[in-house]
Parts: C-alpha cells; sequence; structure tokens
C-alpha cells in the first residue's frame, strides 16, 4: 500500500523520488527497520486525524505516505471518516453543524464503537506483543511478494511488448519447441493460435 510498500523497513518514497537515480538505487537497500510501537503510534495518530476537518484525504495521505494501515481497526476508522464526512457536509437551506458539536458527536460514536475498551484493543494485538516484532518475525510469504509482484508485472510486460509489436506468436512458436518431458510435470493445456 501506498508509497512505503515493505513491510519490515521504511523502504520507498513518492513516485519521483522513485523514479530519479537515487530513489531507484535505494529500493535495492535496506531501509530503517519498522517497530511495532511506532507503527501502532502512527495507527493512533488516524485515529486522532479521523476526528479533524478533512480527516478522510488525510488519513488517506497518512497511509500512503507511511505505508501503514491497520485491518484490525480499520472498520472503526472508516466509520469515523464516513459520520464525519455526514456531518460536515451541508445541506441546501440549513447552517454548517459547527466544528466542535461534530468533534463531539465522533467522540460519542467512537467510544461506542470500542464497546468501552480502549484503541489499543482495537488496534493489531500482535503490535503490543512484547519481545515479538511483526515486521520482522512473521515470514514474508514467496508467492505474494515474488510470483504474484515483481513477476506478475515483468510477464504483464513482455507479453504487452510482444503484442504490440506483433511477435507473440513467434514466442508462443518458440515456447511450444522446449522439450518438455524433462519437466516431469503433466501438461496443464494446450496454447491455443
Amino acid at each position: 500500500m501506498g508509497n512505503y510498500y515493505c513491510r519490515t523497513c521504511d523502504v520507498g518514497g513518492t513516485k519521483e523520488y522513485k523514479e530519479s537515480e537515487t530513489g531507484y538505487v535505494s529500493i535495492f537497500n535496506s531501509g530503517n527497520i519498522r517497530l511495532p510501537e511506532e507503527t501502532a503510534n502512527t495507527v493512533r495518530q488516524q485515529f486522532e486525524t479521523a476526528m479533524l476537518s478533512g480527516a478522510s484525504e488525510k488519513v488517506k495521505n497518512s497511509m500512503s505516505s507511511t505505508g501503514i494501515r491497520d485491518a484490525a481497526s480499520a472498520s472503526v476508522l472508516n466509520t469515523l471518516l464516513e459520520l464525519g464526512n455526514k456531518l460536515r457536509k451541508r445541506m441546501a437551506g440549513s447552517p454548517a453543524i459547527p466544528e466542535n458539536e461534530v468533534r463531539i458527536v465522533l467522540e460519542k460514536e467512537f467510544e461506542q464503537l470500542l464497546q468501552g475498551g480502549k484503541l489499543d484493543d482495537a488496534i493489531n494485538p500482535l503490535l503490543g506483543i512484547h519481545a515479538f516484532n511483526v515486521h520482522m518475525d512473521t515470514p514474508t510469504e514467496i508467492l505474494h511478494m515474488i510470483l504474484l509482484g515483481v513477476i506478475k508485472y515483468f510477464w504483464g510486460q513482455t507479453v504487452f511488448l510482444l503484442e504490440k509489436s506483433k511477435l507473440l506468436h513467434l514466442f508462443q512458436n518458440r515456447l511450444e519447441t522446449i522439450n518438455k518431458d524433462a519437466l516431469n510435470t503433466p501438461c496443464l493445456f494446450e496454447l491455443s493460435r
């Protein structure tokens, strides 16, 4: 998600930065290691921002700029953002609700959503486990990180360029000439022409 997409460190940046020579090179180096406390603090800050005017855009920018979005508390955060937007929306012929009244309503709703608990009870519990760094102590899935990430885009771009240059049929013919007997797997499907 966003500009800082690594779940273990803060590598990344804006599109412009990543496209610069310095930014491109930095993508291949580890950034500062993410800490659960900092992640939880960012989530708490997103909830504080949700109480403010223009919160939807501000929270979206926070998520994009930090790469932090807590799925465990997302429904509570989204409810607050939607209610804030609804309360601040001006209806024709009626005055706007004062900002302090909007905040009071949002805080009451927030308390109800937490059902008497604390915000930390709604945030991902893995962020609060002592001596456990959720960013570093859980395995990275090779399927999602590589096969469905980099390689998917590489093949998508390759096929696009082959189709554009009208060479896809040549590529298919060359693939068909590969000796499949040594693959030790059944043929899943025949390439159609």
